[in-house]
């Protein structure tokens, strides 16, 4: 298979899955669209990109391939066996079907999984910005998360905010392209992850137990931080990462953001922030993940993101002297009160219509 489908092709074909998927599940299945535009909803990823279908069993997600991965459905499979294995909550059901979906005039193999309730971690971050402990406790259990790989010898490989999902029942991981499973020990990683979360020298003969730690780290320290300081967020992220970047690993001690993590009155965040800054100066598979549990309190006082600067004394304050309101002696009183009448209190009342359809508003008249 040299010639995989481009990305628009999948996306017209899966707009009829009766006819392109031979799965019975995924026949009946209904592809979500966008309401904008009403094509489908697409998630592109590195090599390959993610439609959701419906069906009266459920939500699932069918990955499809837009350039070569050697051995697709046999790699899938020992990923497969190795999750059954580990008896992990952190995965999703998943199946390889091989030439399943049919684009062009030929069959190709896609990847069915069963869709995540949860939220995506930066989606999380940002609605519980005002919620340190949420993102304490979150922290912490994304270090058990990599521990319990670890000791089941597997690693996902790109941690990451698209890839980690906070559901009620707990995390979950999504997106296993970069997966270190015991059965491709000797390998070459087939991606090398979202540089704002993956060691600066990470190459690809760095696949192995051990991956994952590097980015835990950089996650752990981001949410910490933002729990002490949650203005950090608008400042240094929401974008294609939590709060770091790549540059920030390259050179540690010229980044910004680590000064200022280093100038916040913190204890643990800045043993957090010195692990992460040895990391960066460390092998990518000999990074140290803190030993000790992250504690579900900050150990400063959290103040709210519009409260990041300190409030100024109200009397230190200038006020300009107050300006009087000139009324023209050749206005008379009566000619005010009429416009009064004739004009804003009109328009007053078109706008409390308009209001009214979503809030209540009362406008009285008092001349």
């Amino acid at each position: 298979m040299s010639d995989w489908p481009a990305p628009t092709e999948y996306t017209i074909a899966i707009q009829n899955p009766q006819v392109c998927f031979r799965d019975p599940e995924l026949r009946s299945a209904t592809v979500q669209r966008t309401a904008a535009t009403g094509m489908p909803k697409v998630w592109t990823g590195n090599f390959a990109q993610v439609y959701e279908l419906r069906t009266a069993t459920g939500r699932w997600a069918v990955k499809c391939f837009t350039r070569s991965v050697p051995d697709i459905h046999g790699r899938y499979a020992k990923i497969a066996a190795a999750i059954a294995r580990s008896r992990l909550p952190y995965f999703v059901d998943f199946e390889c079907l091989d030439r399943e979906m049919l684009v062009n005039g030929a069959r190709w193999p896609v990847l069915k999984m069963r869709w995540s309730e949860g939220q995506p971690l930066d989606q999380f971050v940002e609605a519980n910005l005002a919620r340190p402990r949420a993102l304490l406790s979150t922290a912490s259990r994304l270090f058990d998360v990599v521990r319990d790989l670890e000791r089941r010898k597997l690693a996902h490989g790109d941690l990451q905010h698209g890839n980690i999902m906070i559901a009620e029942s707990g995390v979950q991981l999504v997106d296993y392209d970069g997966m270190f499973v015991p059965a491709f020990a000797g390998t070459t990683a087939p991606e090398g992850g979202v540089p704002a979360y993956q060691h600066p020298d990470r190459s690809a003969a760095d696949y192995a137990v051990g991956l994952d730690r590097f980015s835990v780290l950089v996650i752990g320290t981001a949410l910490y931080a933002l729990s002490v300081e949650p203005s950090l967020w608008t400042e240094f992220g929401a974008r294609d990462n939590l709060l770091f970047t790549s540059n920030d690993f390259r050179n540690p001690a010229a980044s910004a953001l680590m000064q200022r993590l280093g100038g916040l009155e913190d204890p643990q965040l800045r043993r957090l922030v010195r692990s992460l800054t040895a990391a960066c100066a460390s092998r990518p598979l000999e990074v140290a993940v803190p030993d000790r549990p992250i504690s579900d309190k900050p150990l400063t006082r959290h103040r709210f993101w519009w409260m990041a600067s300190p409030t100024p004394d109200p009397a230190a304050i200038p006020r300009p002297a107050p300006t009087p309101i000139a009324v023209p002696s050749a206005t008379p009183l009566h000619d005010v009160a009429a416009a009064l009448r004739t004009r804003i209190y009109p328009a007053a009342l078109a706008l409390q219509r308009t209001l009214n359809r979503k809030y209540r508003i009362l406008i009285t008249r008092i001349w």
